[in-house]
């Protein structure tokens, strides 16, 4: 049955009227601009690539609060021959939220 939560959004409750239920709703920062806000990071490595894997950037979450980013160029497929990757590290948090606006927004002036 499709309820709502505390905010107005559409959720949905899992479990019997009177009895512990479940409420599935959508994902919620309520402190979106507390600069206190607690960053966990993440395990591993999240890799984006071209469609043909010539550009890509790995992302990486050290446990000492800084998230390293390989950013790579490689030859297309199939000869491959040639590769050159650099790695940059940057705080974790706020400081990476803004390096992801300034490159979503050069790249969105690119296809202008």
């Amino acid at each position: 049955m499709i309820d709502y939560d505390g905010s107005g959004s559409p959720a949905v409750r899992v479990g019997s009227p009177g009895q512990a239920s479940l409420l599935l709703s959508g994902p919620t920062r309520p402190f979106e601009d507390e600069p206190t806000l607690d960053f966990r990071g993440w395990e591993g490595a999240h890799i984006w690539h071209s469609l043909y894997y010539d550009p890509t950037v790995a992302a990486e979450h050290r446990p000492n609060g800084y998230v390293h980013l390989t950013w790579g160029i490689h030859e297309r497929a199939p000869s491959e021959e040639w590769h050159f990757e650099t790695t940059t590290v940057h705080p974790a948090g706020e400081e990476m939220r803004s390096l992801a606006v300034e490159v979503r927004t050069f790249i969105a002036s690119l296809a202008e």
